[in-house]
């Protein structure tokens, strides 16, 4: 155990070091009292919340230019580093930059910032009110990073060092962009040209590269990846050069990242195998006896199916299977294309599984890259997939199982002719399908798979599809449905105008069987007023016309007979016993009597002529098909009428009665026309007192569902015309 006295030595000095500490802190702040300054530290700023960011607090920081991407730049102090954002805060009107500002500003520029905090897209920036260069300072040299710190980007601002391969290299914006692949993972690296003047040979190279952390990220704010900006000369430095090409490990194409108790440095390695397909700039697919792999590259060279060629390239993994990324290689000889296997996708995937089941490799492989040919039948053909212009895909299904098959070379489009349902042979690179997603068991397996066609030449037609085609089927499916549709459409008008028609068939069967009924009533009153005045009052006026007869020849001699006043009432009572007779004629109306309506209606006319100078004459009546009683009683009515009025009102000289029916016999048609006076129909009809002729002419043929019209001009004579429809249904009415 210490001793008393170097225990109170030891808090002698500790309290000397707690007083010297404290007389500092109040010497600094004494200092910045007097000179008015005092700085927020970036790291303080950096840790600033969202939410706290959002309300945009004033920042007060100093500090040296480790990126400059004008109007855009990074500074650091000695707790971290942050993004300046001048373009931001000129578009917000809070700085107008000085054309001499970008000259001013160069890494290691010392500059004084006063603005706001923002959050930024990623991670708190701020927005400057005023920029002042407060000189030169060298620039930090940065930090080994902490892994897990880098790859969550948490370093975000600061400088750092990191060693890895080069893996690729190319320009980017007048400077370079580099993927770098470290013992914790790749990145990409960009490095303005005064950074890096040569990159011939850079690739596969080790490097130490310098420069400020930064992240990739989405629309979202959320991290992708890290990433470096070096734009200080001396940020990368190589360490040990790339070997050349024939110094890089060859390795057979069933060991690329097989285990291996050593570990194995992220370089390249180099295959050989022959092409069995071919994307130049994109990729191309090598297969050696059992194994085959996809090797991506940027080169432009070509290579045809059928080369045995020699390619070096980093291993990675993506869905699950080794590849070769950033590849470059030559042509070493001229080969044989394998032949394609004859296998179908559901016995690779079949395989797979038992291989997982199992947990061994497949066996004799999983096909992976493998050239293989199999029957499948097309369902459809895609064109332009994912936007590329150009690309066809074949969508197939293969004893059950749907896979695509697309053509490597999105510029050939050779399958228009194809038509979906046609039994196809398809021969193609198969490309396993491992969904990316945590699985229970330590080994994976493909649950599904993909082919890629070489050209139009890998797609045979075994058998074109039948009639019944499922287009076809679809197209007649939808034409029935549509006519069927029109068909319901149809029936439902139908039945609509067929009520229609029901209802006014009904109303026209109740008016007729009215009219006949009436019709019949109205006959038999006739009939019976022209008995009783032909029975008694016509029979009282012959016998008053003998009694004055008789008082004539008895009372005065024969010479002065003439002039006597009996003889005058005789004549009268003769006149209207004449008028009488007539009344009952015309009230009798002549049953057909086995006659047609035609020579009815001549009869009618005959008999009217009697007693009458005036010519009357019956048209040629043609075909006239049998007419029912009412109907021939109702038009024999409406042409007495008419040819009595003509008679009695017309002075008339001649009077045409005509009667016709339509081609189909549907309708009769009754015209009377005389050439006497005339008359203005509009007045007699509107002073109806004594017109009754007139409007019963009208009901009768409106009661048979006809049309009824009168052509008059004083002058001019008089045509009464009506028309009146024949109903099958009149029989049963009669």
């Amino acid at each position: 155990m210490p001793s008393p006295e170097t225990e109170t030595n030891a808090r002698n000095s500790w309290g000397r070091v707690c007083f010297l500490v404290a007389v500092l802190l109040m010497v600094g702040s004494v200092r910045g009292a007097v000179t008015g300054e005092s700085w927020d530290r970036i790291a303080a700023v950096t840790a600033l919340s969202r939410s706290e960011a959002v309300k945009e607090p004033t920042v007060h920081v100093k500090g040296v230019i480790t990126w400059l991407e004008f109007p855009n730049l990074v500074i650091q102090d000695e707790s971290g580093g942050i993004w300046v954002h001048l373009r931001e805060a000129r578009r917000r009107g809070m700085i107008a930059l000085d054309e001499t500002l970008e000259s001013e500003l160069r890494f290691g520029t010392e500059v004084e910032v006063r603005g706001v905090c923002t959050p930024g897209a990623y991670m708190p920036v701020i927005l400057p009110e005023s920029l002042t260069v407060r000189g030169e300072k060298p620039v930090p040299s940065g930090d080994p990073i902490d892994p897990r710190q880098f790859f969550a980007g948490a370093e975000s601002g600061r400088r750092v060092e990191i060693r890895g391969v080069v893996q690729t290299i190319e320009p980017f914006k007048g400077d370079w962009q580099l993927v770098v692949n470290s013992d914790f993972g790749q990145f990409p690296v960009r490095a303005t040209s005064s950074t890096l003047q040569e990159s011939a040979h850079l690739v596969d190279s080790e490097v130490r590269v310098r420069g400020v952390a930064g992240a990739l990220f989405n629309g979202r704010g959320e991290l992708i990846g890290p990433r470096l900006l070096c734009g200080v000369a001396g940020d990368i430095v190589v360490e040990k050069a790339a070997p050349p090409p024939e110094a890089v490990p060859l390795e057979p194409l069933d060991e690329l990242m097989r285990y291996s108790p050593h570990v194995r440095l992220p370089h390249r390695v180099r295959v050989r195998g022959t092409v069995t397909l071919s994307v130049p700039g994109k990729y191309l697919y090598l297969q050696h006896e059992n194994r085959a792999v996809r090797v991506e590259t940027v080169a432009t060279v070509s290579f045809n199916p059928g080369d045995e060629v020699e390619m070096a390239g980093f291993v990675e993994q993506r869905q699950f299977i080794a590849m070769l990324v950033g590849a470059e290689g030559h042509k070493i000889g001229q080969g044989s294309l394998p032949d394609p296997v004859t296998i179908t996708p559901k016995q690779i995937i079949a395989i797979n599984a038992q291989a997982k089941n199992r947990g061994l490799p497949a066996r004799p492989h999983d096909f992976d890259g493998h050239l293989v040919r199999f029957p499948a039948r097309l369902l459809a053909i895609q064109n332009e997939i994912e936007h590329r212009p150009g690309s066809q895909r074949l969508l197939l299904d293969s004893d059950g199982m749907i896979l695509t098959a697309d053509l490597a070379d999105d510029v050939t489009r050779q399958f228009t002719s194809l038509q979906p349902g046609s039994v196809l042979q398809v021969t193609g690179i198969v490309q396993l399908e491992i969904p990316r997603k945590l699985l229970p068991t330590t080994q994976v397996h493909a649950q599904r798979l993909d082919v890629f066609l070489r050209d139009a030449a890998d797609v045979v037609v075994l058998s074109k599809p039948g009639w019944w085609t499922p287009e076809r089927l679809a197209r007649i499916i939808t034409v029935s449905g549509v006519l069927l549709l029109g068909v319901l459409i149809w029936v439902w008008q139908l039945r609509r105008q067929v009520s229609h028609k029901t209802d006014q068939l009904a109303v026209e069967m109740r008016a007729r069987r009215d009219s006949a009924i009436e019709f019949e009533a109205t006959m038999r009153e006739r009939n019976r007023l022209a008995a009783n005045l032909h029975d008694t009052l016509l029979q009282t006026m012959s016998g008053l016309t003998y009694q004055l007869e008789a008082c004539e020849s008895e009372s005065l001699p024969r010479a002065d007979r003439v002039s006597n006043h009996l003889d005058t009432a005789r004549r009268m009572v003769q006149r209207g016993q004449e008028d009488l007779r007539g009344t009952v004629w015309a009230l009798r109306v002549l049953p057909l009597k086995g006659r047609s309506l035609a020579d009815a209606l001549r009869a009618i006319v005959e008999r009217m002529q009697d007693g009458y100078a005036v010519k009357i004459s019956v048209g040629d009546t043609g075909a006239i098909p049998a007419v029912t009683e009412f109907v021939a009683g109702n038009l024999l009515l409406v042409a007495q009428e008419a040819i009595n009025n003509a008679l009695k009102h017309a002075e008339a000289v001649s009077i045409n009665v005509a009667l016709a029916s339509t081609e189909d016999s549907g309708q009769l048609t009754l015209e009377v026309c005389d050439d006497g006076v005339g008359f203005s129909p509009r007045a007699h009809f509107v002073g109806i007192s004594n017109h009754f002729g007139l409007l019963g002419m009208r009901e009768r043929v409106e009661r048979l569902g006809g049309e009824f019209n009168i052509e008059s001009e004083v002058g001019r004579g008089t045509r009464v015309w009506a028309r009146v429809p024949l109903r099958t249904f009149d029989a049963h009415l009669s």
